[in-house]
């Protein structure tokens, strides 16, 4: 069965919920305000979540999880912009 046919992998699932808590602790900036950014600053806020991530490395693993989770939604974030953008 291919994930398009309802199965998701179980790591993905995993990284998945943990994208969208993240998401929903900053719905108090504006749940989607990201839509109205521009590509090269949701690139740019990327690069420093990647460059949280590294400074985070020795800190607490949960803390470093949350900064993957943080760079992989601004990922998310330029799919979607690039879909929406003719």
């Amino acid at each position: 069965m291919r994930a398009s046919e309802g199965r998701v992998r179980p790591a993905v699932m995993r990284f998945a919920r943990l994208m969208e808590s993240r998401l929903a602790a900053n719905d108090h900036k504006g749940r989607e305000g990201w839509k109205g950014c521009s590509r090269a600053y949701l690139l740019r806020r990327f690069f420093e979540e990647v460059g949280e991530y590294m400074g985070a490395l020795d800190s607490s693993e949960s803390h470093s999880e949350n900064e993957l989770a943080d760079a992989a939604n601004f990922l998310m974030m330029l799919h979607e912009h690039k879909r929406s953008t003719p």
